[in-house]
């Protein structure tokens, strides 16, 4: 009977190191994402106050909402900072959303707006940035 009370004891502190170092696992992983994401944002505009939207991370996309902004505002800030950081404006389109389109040698960036609330300060930036063919 204590054989098998040892047993179960070892096997439930196996199950719980397994899971602690399953959520170990993951607080990194969400780290070494939040990295990448910070790495493919050094060629990107962000306005202050903006937040990342860490479930939103993918290969070549970042969301991120902001509370501070208009939909019009944004694309007043968007336009000259990602001249700056050296992407020329092809255009943009604006209707219940907005959707500018930059490039740069051998890159492209998709930028689109979306309003959240009636009052339009809470907003939704989606951004593509992929190689230009």
């Amino acid at each position: 009977m204590k054989k098998i009370a040892r047993y179960l004891v070892l096997i439930l502190l196996g199950a719980a190191g397994l899971v602690s170092c399953a959520k170990r696992a993951s607080v990194a992983a969400r780290k070494r994402d939040g990295r990448e994401c910070e790495a493919r944002m050094n060629d990107l505009a962000m306005p202050v106050g903006c937040k990342l939207i860490c479930d939103q991370i993918f290969a070549n996309t970042v969301a991120y909402s902001t509370q501070r902004y208009s939909t019009h505002e944004l694309i007043k800030f968007y336009v000259p900072e990602m001249e700056r950081l050296g992407w020329n404006l092809i255009g943009w389109v604006e209707n219940t959303q907005a959707t500018m389109v930059f490039d740069k040698p051998r890159k492209m960036c998709v930028i689109s707006i979306r309003n959240l609330a009636k009052n339009g300060r809470l907003a939704r930036i989606d951004t593509i940035i992929k190689p230009a063919y």
